[in-house]
């Protein structure tokens, strides 16, 4: 394809590609997970890295914190135990499979009203485990 311009437009021409040769190229920034998750009592406080069940802090460990994020941030979703594993440990399922357990079990104890009968931690037996978000 053959374009002539007048001298005029192209001295436009030429004007617009160095304006655009010197601005910086469009970069897309991936959206940030939510800053504040809140469900029916429970506070997750992502930018501090806080967490709170009726005003009051929980002291989570790394593990138990990364966990209850991972889940909270996508209510409802399954995640299986490997896919849990690999995210929490960087390891295959079976090497972890019982620290999975313990550690499912040691954050519904400082979260959950009744470990017993959890509301917020669901498990998907057989498959993993999710985030159930309760309606306010």
């Amino acid at each position: 394809m053959i374009l002539s311009f007048k001298d005029e437009e192209e001295c436009i021409l030429q004007e617009v590609l160095s304006l655009l040769k010197d601005t910086p190229q469009m970069v897309l920034i991936p959206e940030e997970p939510e800053p504040v998750i809140s469900y029916l009592g429970l506070t997750i406080l992502s930018n501090e890295r806080r967490v709170l069940r009726e005003d009051q802090e929980i002291a989570l460990n790394r593990l138990e914190y990364q966990l209850l994020l991972k889940l909270a941030q996508h209510p409802k979703r399954i995640f299986t135990r490997e896919q849990l594993c690999q995210e929490l440990y960087g390891q295959e399922h079976f090497e972890y499979d019982n620290a999975l357990n313990c550690l499912v079990s040691s954050l519904r104890k400082k979260i959950e009203y009744d470990s017993t009968r959890p509301q917020y931690i669901k498990t998907v037996r057989g498959v993993g485990y999710r985030f159930h978000a309760p309606e306010e």
